[in-house]
C-alpha cells in the first residue's frame, strides 16, 4: 500500500512489522496535533474566521475524536497464542479503560479462535499436490 492510500476506502487494516507501524502511527498523530495547532490559530485570527469555527465545531469535533488514540485505547499484537493490546507508555486512564475494552471484545468475537482457523484454511488452500507418482 501506498502511504497517501492509508486513509482512504475501503482500507480498513494495514499489516506491517512492528517498527513500521510504529513509526507510521507515531507520523500520524504527531501530524494530526500540529493541523489541528495550526487550525486554532488560523480560526482565531479573525472575527469572520472565529464564527466559522464556531459554525464547524461539531465537525471539527468529530475529527479530533477520530483521530484520538484515547478512543481506541490500543492496537493488537497479532501472532501470539493470546489477546495482547499495546498501548502507549504515556496513555491516560481513558486510553487504558478502551484498551481493556479492545481486550475483550477481541475474547467475546473470538478474534484469535478466527484468525487461527483462516490461516489454516489459506495454507490448505494454497499447499502443494503430493504427486501422484514419485
Amino acid at each position: 500500500i501506498e502511504g497517501r492510500h492509508l486513509f482512504e476506502d475501503p482500507v480498513e487494516v494495514v499489516v506491517c512489522d512492528g517498527f513500521v507501524g510504529n513509526v507510521i502511527l507515531k507520523t500520524c498523530e504527531s501530524i494530526s496535533v500540529a493541523i489541528f495547532q495550526w487550525l486554532k490559530h488560523e480560526l482565531s485570527r479573525t472575527p469572520m474566521r472565529k464564527l466559522g469555527a464556531f459554525l464547524a465545531q461539531e465537525s471539527f469535533r468529530t475529527i479530533k475524536d477520530k483521530t484520538n488514540y484515547e478512543e481506541y485505547g490500543g492496537s493488537p499484537l497479532l501472532g501470539v497464542n493470546g489477546i495482547c493490546i499495546i498501548a502507549h507508555g504515556s496513555s491516560t486512564p481513558l486510553a487504558i479503560k478502551n484498551a481493556l475494552r479492545v481486550a475483550a471484545e477481541s475474547i467475546e468475537q473470538q478474534v484469535n479462535p478466527h484468525i487461527i482457523e483462516e490461516v489454516q484454511r489459506y495454507h490448505e488452500a494454497t499447499a502443494p499436490l503430493e504427486p501422484a507418482i514419485r
